[in-house]
């Protein structure tokens, strides 16, 4: 029914040394850790900002974030929307 010779792993699947990519992501952990305790410890949580995480990677659910914008906000502009510039700073396009 099935080519088995094709269904093998070396042929579905290819081995790629990821340790050097690891290590270098290895390094931020401990600030990033750090960074997210002391959010927790908080007693109040943190002002939401509005940005491209609120559509990406999913549309955010909560709305409070934005009933401090006026009526006529920026993002009712025809066709705006936020966009990462490479790496950089997010701008209106």
């Amino acid at each position: 029914m099935y080519d088995t010779e094709i269904l093998t792993r070396p042929k579905l699947f290819t081995t790629v040394d990821i340790t050097e990519d690891v290590m270098l992501a290895i390094g931020n952990v401990p600030d990033r850790v750090e960074e997210m305790m002391a959010v927790i410890r908080e007693t109040e949580c943190p002002a939401p900002a509005i940005g491209l995480h609120c559509k990406d990677p999913y549309e955010c659910s909560l709305t409070d974030c934005w009933e401090g914008l006026p009526e006529d906000h920026v993002f009712t502009l025809y066709r705006a929307r936020l966009t990462k510039t490479g790496s950089g700073p997010r701008r209106m396009t």
